[in-house]
């Protein structure tokens, strides 16, 4: 039987090409993972699928609805939120114009993160962005830009992954963008308090 996985930008990366199997089997992990005191994170909501294109050089785009996705790509997730296993979730810079007409990379996209991810899967934990310096995040020119665009979509954690300065200038960017209510203060409270939650529970 040939391996959908192989021609897709995530091959082999994932458990099985099978999403009910992916599901059961992450969640062995990640229990075995926090047993270990290690938050263990899904990757990449809602689903890389079987596109080949690499976001670390571009913005791929998924022609599928929220049904479909539903039904395959969503079903480990949706397992993951339910298990209620304390988690992270890592966002893929990939557009979902079917969903969210914007056409934003899931990154930036409301919809796929309040809505889907926090509100219709009702998922808890943690959620992060990839590295919002790879070109699939591209949408915004500057660092500070998607940063600050990656908080207001719902994000409590922004990857900076490169260059220090990089990072400096995100970090900046927010805290300049809440003092002038671009970003509301309570938007960064709500994810504050899951990683101090989060901190006190798992950190040494």
């Amino acid at each position: 039987v040939t391996d959908k996985r192989l021609n897709s930008f995530i091959s082999t990366r994932s458990f099985s090409p099978s999403p009910q199997k992916i599901g059961a089997m992450a969640i062995a992990f990640a229990e075995g993972l926090i047993e270990g005191r290690v938050l263990p994170v899904a990757k990449h909501y809602p689903g890389h699928g079987p596109i080949a294109l690499d976001s670390h050089h571009m913005i791929p785009t998924r022609k599928v609805g929220l049904t479909d996705l539903l039904g395959a790509d969503l079903i480990p997730f949706v397992e993951f939120s339910s298990s209620k296993i304390d988690s992270g979730t890592m966002v893929a810079h990939i557009a979902f114009p079917m969903i969210d007409p914007s056409g934003l990379p899931a990154t930036y996209s409301p919809v796929l993160i309040k809505d889907v991810l926090r509100k219709k899967l009702n998922y808890g934990g943690l959620i992060m962005t990839d590295d919002i310096e790879m070109a699939g995040a591209s949408t915004y020119n500057k660092v500070s830009d998607r940063a600050i665009a990656a908080v207001k979509a719902g994000h409590d954690q922004i990857m900076v992954g490169w260059y220090a300065k990089n990072q400096y200038r995100a970090v900046k960017a927010v805290i300049k963008a809440v003092k002038k209510g671009v970003i509301p203060e309570e938007r960064i409270n709500q994810s504050v308090r899951r990683i101090l939650a989060l901190k006190a529970k798992y950190a040494p």
